[in-house]
């Protein structure tokens, strides 16, 4: 049965483009570096998430990560949320 929800998931992955999608990655990172892996907001949060280029990925529209990218540094965080049964993330 769990493959069967697998094969219909919608997966996409795309640039935060508006407050919407920037505020669900901010969740999202919010949700594991802070809340899960117990970081402080300092550490989490810098100067440098202004200069990024931040990606919010789906499943069948929900968010499901994130990642950001600063330029001459690379990828810097990449942070999935919980999976739900029947994600393939």
């Amino acid at each position: 049965m769990q493959s069967e929800t697998r094969k219909n998931n919608q997966i996409q992955v795309k640039i935060a483009g508006g407050i919407e999608e920037m505020v669900q990655a901010i969740a999202i990172r919010s949700a594991v570096y802070v809340g899960e892996r117990g970081w402080s907001f300092k550490e989490e949060w810098d100067g440098n998430d202004f200069t990024a280029t931040h990606l919010i990925a789906t499943v069948n529209g929900d968010p499901a990560g994130t990642m950001d990218r600063v330029p001459r540094r690379g990828v810097t965080a990449v942070s999935p949320s919980d999976p739900r049964p029947g994600w393939p993330c």
